[in-house]
């Protein structure tokens, strides 16, 4: 004779990677790690719709010498982020580069939604941070369509010229609650 009238939901809750110095470097690459295991065995990625956005927490003191690629767990990548946008920087202006940092660092996006790059926010600019928002991808995000949900996904930052640094204070994936089947 119980009758409970509340709804049940659920999301799904991200994994966040841990901090990550991103020491100056010369063609040096940082790579985190997450590890997905919250969805059906062998569920992949089939609707770009399916994915929200890659979110990331940088500072780096010169973007200009970045770039991002992200791994799903079967080696499929994307570029995210090529370099360019020269002169301007990813939180603030001066140099955050040991964990954890000293500062409130500011969260950054990837979606397929969006329809401006990093670079093309930027273009003509100097001196600038870079605001909280989701940028595009360089290279569309469908390159991951087909990719297993579950599994070791790696978000790389290449450091491509020396000078300046910054930390990876995390990452994480934001996927359609749908996605998550809530078996009987």
């Amino acid at each position: 004779n119980f009758v409970d009238t509340n709804f049940w939901t659920n999301t799904i809750v991200p994994e966040i990677s841990s901090c990550i110095p991103l020491p100056d470097g010369n063609g040096v690459c940082y790579n985190s790690v997450l590890v997905q295991n919250q969805f059906d065995p062998g569920q992949t990625l089939n609707n770009i719709s399916d994915l929200i956005a890659i979110h990331f927490s940088l500072t780096h003191s010169y973007i200009g010498d970045l770039t991002m690629r992200i791994y799903c767990p079967n080696g499929q990548n994307v570029l995210m982020y090529n370099q360019g946008g020269s002169m301007n920087y990813l939180t603030l202006e001066a140099e955050v580069c040991s964990c954890p940092p000293s500062v409130a660092v500011s969260e950054y996006g990837f979606s397929p939604t969006a329809t401006q790059t990093i670079v093309a926010y930027v273009s003509g600019s100097t001196g600038i941070v870079l605001p909280p928002a989701n940028y595009a991808s360089v290279n569309p995000l469908t390159g991951l369509i087909g990719c297993p949900l579950n599994g070791n996904w790696n978000f790389e930052v290449c450091d491509n010229w020396g000078s300046d640094c910054g930390i990876n204070n995390g990452w994480w994936i934001e996927f359609n609650n749908s996605l998550l089947i809530i078996s009987p």
